[in-house]
């Protein structure tokens, strides 16, 4: 999944970040002091302060999504903030392009076609995961949570589609 915002003025609160079992990658697209960096999930409510007057961009990799050519495994980073030159060799001309780019979409095509090709090992969601978040969205949220596990207990989680998550 990807998304995109940007801080108009300083926050009087922290953002909050709750556990969901996700990771993430954060570009800073600030052109004097571009970023990006690689956030575990976190085990306990957290808070994260973002810089006022700047545009962020994220790519989420969701529960169980498997990835591969990173240093550490997702399970290192549980809890901990890395940067992403740590995580994954990633040629500097293609960040300067990612963090340039003020195109959302663009921005995701280019992650894409030149980072998330290196990044996953698996193109789709774990097929679990697809079918629940379309249970979920197809009922507007009105789902029965032990009726959708019993429903996805016969699912094996693997890859079908060739699209990265979006």
């Amino acid at each position: 999944m990807f998304y995109q915002f940007k801080i108009n003025r300083d926050l009087m609160n922290p953002m909050s970040v709750i556990p969901d079992g996700c990771i993430d990658i954060l570009f800073y697209c600030d052109p004097e002091r571009p970023s990006a960096d690689v956030y575990g999930t976190v085990l306990k409510y957290k808070t994260i302060n973002f810089q006022a007057n700047c545009e962020y961009f994220g790519v989420r990799f969701m529960p169980k999504q498997e990835t591969q050519h990173f240093k550490y495994s997702m399970k290192e980073v549980i809890d901990r903030q890395i940067p992403l030159a740590d995580m994954l060799k990633i040629e500097p001309t293609i960040m300067e392009r990612l963090i340039t780019e003020r195109d959302f979409h663009r921005r995701i095509k280019l992650f894409k076609e030149e980072i998330g090709i290196n990044i996953f090992t698996c193109n789709g969601l774990p097929a679990i995961i697809e079918y629940s978040l379309n249970k979920i969205y197809s009922s507007k949220g009105n789902v029965n949570m032990n009726q959708l596990a019993a429903e996805t207990d016969t699912l094996q989680d693997t890859c079908e589609s060739n699209s990265m998550p979006m």
